[in-house]
């Protein structure tokens, strides 16, 4: 990498350090890095067959029982697509070759309804899908095929949780980055990362800011993701920091440091008392190998900047945007929430792939000829799944 992105990392891999915040939790770090950015100089560039070795796609079939308005997450389990269209507030399910098999979608306030999903989540071991609204506050429980079981009204006494991820042991890791404005009070157990039991009562507090930053939110941003040997990442929505935790315990934090002004710059102030041409977070993907984020420049017509962070080599490289040579193979699409680490999804829907036949000189011949075998109709087939099989 050049010279000009400029990098430094702390590990701590010999030492452990522990603290006791004011709820008498133990909070355990047991390994720092801190990565400095120049955001002002994008001028390198990767492409997208430097990150992935091959493409899979899956054409989704396209019923009335099936149609797709926005997809926000995917969840491949046990041969099956489950995937969450936020637009329509259902779960709609597809085997691994796009074949339409069922849905849930029931939307309502009673027994066994949803207003909205927030998260989505697989319970392998005892084979249910399980959904959180913020909305009613509560957790509702489904067999795999689609048959309500169970729901936990005021899920962790009704506090308000921005996203929430299984443990292993049938619990819950909650996040929410509190802020009013005026900063840390003892009492407040519902701010940063908590723990909820399986009954969603409160177990105990995991981590949280000595201070409050005004929280950038993305109405379809999930903070937390899975990483492999069951271990869970989160990454913050107020401090441009990334954690790992094992079960319920901290083991690994990344800070990222940028020459502009984020949210991280203005401790204990509410989100509208600061300036407006901030840069925000709006993205980000880890796998085995690197950590790939997306951030807008508010000062720039939030024009996207993309960083990537590669762990084995403790590099980091500031770019425009993936590129995608022409007839490459890989079809370029939108970043989805996916539990493979080895693999990304990106989404293309109908109105991308008419974008991109329009587009003048954007696509070669190939690739022409393979967006078209995958749309017969754009306006109104459902969207494309591109899984990308990363590099090793």
């Amino acid at each position: 990498m050049k010279n000009y992105i400029k990098f430094y990392f702390i590990v701590c891999c010999t030492v452990l350090f522990s603290c006791k915040d004011k709820r008498n939790t133990e909070v355990i770090f047991g390994n720092t890095e801190t990565v400095s950015l120049d955001m002002k100089d994008k001028s390198q560039s990767i492409e997208i067959t430097d990150l992935a070795d091959s493409v899979r796609y899956v054409k989704l079939e396209t019923t009335d029982e099936s149609m797709i308005g926005e997809i926000t997450q995917v969840i491949f389990h046990d041969g099956l697509f489950y995937i969450k269209d936020t637009k329509t507030a259902s779960v709609l399910v597809f085997d691994k070759t796009g074949k339409y098999k069922f849905n849930i979608s029931k939307k309502g306030r009673g027994p066994g309804e949803y207003v909205e999903i927030t998260r989505m989540m697989i319970d392998r071991k005892n084979g249910q899908i399980i959904l959180y609204d913020i909305h009613t506050r509560k957790i509702v429980y489904y067999t795999l095929t689609g048959k309500f079981v169970k729901e936990i009204r005021s899920f962790s006494e009704n506090a308000t949780i921005r996203d929430i991820i299984l443990l292993p042991d049938g619990g819950f890791l909650c996040y929410d980055p509190y802020n009013d404005g005026k900063g840390f009070k003892p009492d407040m157990k519902y701010w940063g990362v908590w723990k909820v039991d399986s009954l969603g009562k409160y177990d105990k507090h995991v981590w949280s800011t000595a201070n409050t930053y005004p929280a950038q939110f993305h109405w379809e941003a999930l903070y937390f993701y899975e990483l492999a040997d069951n271990k869970i990442g989160l990454w913050c929505a107020d401090i441009d920091d990334i954690f790992h935790f094992s079960n319920d315990t901290i083991i690994y934090r990344l800070s990222t440091k940028i020459n502009q002004p984020t949210g991280s710059d203005f401790p204990g102030q509410a989100l509208g008392d600061i300036p407006q041409n901030i840069t925000i977070r709006t993205d980000i993907f880890e796998s085995d190998n690197f950590i790939y984020t997306q951030w807008w420049d508010k000062s720039k017509n939030y024009a996207d900047i993309v960083t990537l962070y590669f762990k084995k080599e403790k590099k980091s490289l500031v770019t425009s945007g993936i590129r995608h040579p022409k007839d490459c193979g890989f079809l370029n699409g939108r970043l989805v929430s996916f539990n493979h680490t080895d693999q990304m999804l990106q989404v293309i829907s109908g109105y991308d792939a008419s974008s991109m036949l329009d587009a003048k000189d954007y696509l070669g011949d190939n690739d022409k000829a393979l967006l078209k075998s995958l749309f017969s109709n754009p306006e109104e087939d459902n969207p494309v799944l591109a899984i990308l099989y990363l590099k090793k």
